[in-house]
């Protein structure tokens, strides 16, 4: 009779534990693998947590992983943020990434905002997350004009110009909503009509836009083919980008840099949606309060954000104008009524004057007035400079001699002398 062995309980414990962790030397798929083609394992169950497919593939730190490869989940894999992308376009020398945040004028994050660049139709688009973020693959070494997009809101432009293989993050975006006051308009009517925003008030002063429609004038849009078509009637809306605390970060596209953060609104058609363009064939007429106290007489610099795609555009300056009774206007700030011929000048017509009392424009407070050839986003601003009441230094000629113009800080005034060379040597 053969002998039976004994195996000790130890040893007998060490095989059990070694078919239990190879999951029975099986050749079988385990269930959730790639083989198997089954769903991945509930995270509550016994067979381990769930791999987000989503999630950015980890980089293997010793392998050298270039740039273009570890930000490539962005644009290709299981699911990627950013679609309908030419793939082919990204060259691995020169890939970059675009980052930010979007915002509402509350301050709170923006999911789902619509980010492209409609020039480069090849890079696709991308969303922004439950935060407000998104990143955004471009070719670096170049400038790229994107455009942020949400149902709501008005649109705004950024432009990003990162170096290749690299990440640029830019300023937070603050998207807002088109002003709640519709203005009816009918265009070819042979009446003045006024339209007005709401009032802004923030750490300025108060102030409204107000336009004014001369009789006749006839509107017609104008698409990114360039094809047009009359308009009949639509309902105007003023809204104005550079109130309260959003700042600079409501503007629906950054200034030049020689451009001042002044004042700047949409003048927007419901009827004409967010990329037609309306244009008159006699300029419209915008008054706003002139709410920083500029001299009468002084001209205001506009532009306007025609194609937002390709940034500002100077336009014809307006003038600062002060209403006095009768109505009459003063534009040089001599205090006394413009002539006849000097208003014709300015396009100022007995018309106009006769509509401003209708308008709310008082007797007595100064405006800034600018003609307006179509309704798109303006913005109206004074480059950047010394304060108006600026004086030249003693050891200065204000031609180019050694001295700077004294320059203001909360009424505090101080002198900088310059050495010959152009180094400052000395303040007071």
């Amino acid at each position: 009779m053969p002998r039976r062995i004994r195996w000790p309980a130890a040893l007998v414990f060490l095989f059990a534990f070694a078919l239990s962790a190879c999951g029975g030397c099986s050749d079988e798929p385990l269930p959730g693998s790639p083989v198997d083609g089954g769903q991945p394992p509930d995270p509550n169950g016994e067979a381990g947590p769930i791999v987000d497919p989503c999630a950015p593939p980890a980089i293997d730190g010793t392998a050298g992983a270039s740039f273009a490869d570890a930000v490539r989940f962005l644009y290709d894999g299981a699911c990627p943020r950013q679609t309908s992308v030419d793939k082919a376009v990204f060259e691995a020398t020169r890939v970059s990434v675009v980052r930010g945040r979007v915002l509402d004028e509350a301050g709170k994050s923006l999911a789902n905002v619509r980010v492209r660049a409609p020039r480069e139709s090849r890079y696709g688009e991308t969303r922004t997350d439950g935060e407000g973020r998104f990143g955004y693959v471009v070719l670096g070494g170049s400038s790229t004009r994107l455009r942020f997009e949400l149902n709501g809101k008005l649109l705004a432009h950024r432009t990003a110009e990162p170096k290749p293989n690299r990440y640029l993050t830019l300023e937070d975006v603050t998207l807002i909503a088109p002003s709640a006051k519709g203005n009816p308009l009918t265009f070819g009517q042979g009446d003045w009509q006024v339209a007005s925003g709401e009032p802004s008030a923030d750490q300025n002063d108060t102030r409204t836009a107000v336009v004014l429609v001369p009789p006749g004038t006839r509107a017609e849009t104008i698409k990114a083919d360039g094809s047009k078509a009359a308009l009949a009637n639509g309902t105007l809306r003023i809204t104005e980008f550079s109130r309260g605390a959003p700042g600079p970060s409501a503007m629906p596209g950054e200034l030049p840099p020689a451009s001042a953060y002044t004042y700047a609104s949409g003048f927007s058609l419901d009827e004409a949606g967010p990329d037609v363009r309306v244009a008159f064939d006699t300029p419209v007429i915008t008054y706003v309060d002139n709410f920083l106290h500029m001299k009468v007489g002084a001209p205001v610099p506009a532009g306007a954000l025609e194609d937002g795609d390709s940034g500002w555009k100077a336009e014809p300056s307006g003038v600062i104008v002060a209403i006095l009774p009768g109505p009459a206007i003063d534009a040089n700030g001599d205090g006394q009524p413009e002539s006849a011929d000097d208003l014709a000048k300015l396009g100022i017509t007995a018309g106009e004057l006769a509509v401003l009392a209708k308008a709310n424009l008082a007797a007595g407070k100064s405006y800034l007035r600018v003609p307006m050839s179509h309704f798109s986003s303006w913005d109206l601003n004074w480059p950047f400079g010394p304060p108006p009441s600026s004086v030249f230094p003693p050891d200065g000629d204000g031609k180019g001699g050694p001295g700077l113009p004294c320059l203001g800080n909360g009424g505090s005034w101080f002198v900088v002398s310059v050495s010959p060379a152009g180094f400052p040597i000395h303040s007071s």
